[in-house]
């Protein structure tokens, strides 16, 4: 609902300051100048993976729940 209401696309960034943990309550999260928070509830495991692709090559910005050895790539 929250995407097609923004007319298809929704930019996202990590709800966290950098070099922090990932919060688990969204209490916990760096929400200055954020227009729309949505709260699921607590969460647990791990944050996400972030990465940039640059042509066929793929690094790793921040290692999370998807590792990408699993996928068959290189982590360069």
């Amino acid at each position: 609902d929250v995407v097609r209401a923004s007319g298809g696309v929704l930019l996202t960034t990590s709800a966290n300051r950098p070099g922090e943990p990932p919060p688990a309550r969204i209490e916990d999260a760096a929400l200055e100048g954020v227009a729309l928070a949505v709260d699921a509830g607590g969460l647990s495991g791990l944050p996400s993976t972030l990465a940039t692709v640059v042509g066929s090559t793929v690094k790793v910005l921040r290692e999370g729940s998807v590792v990408l050895a699993d996928l068959g790539g290189d982590e360069t």
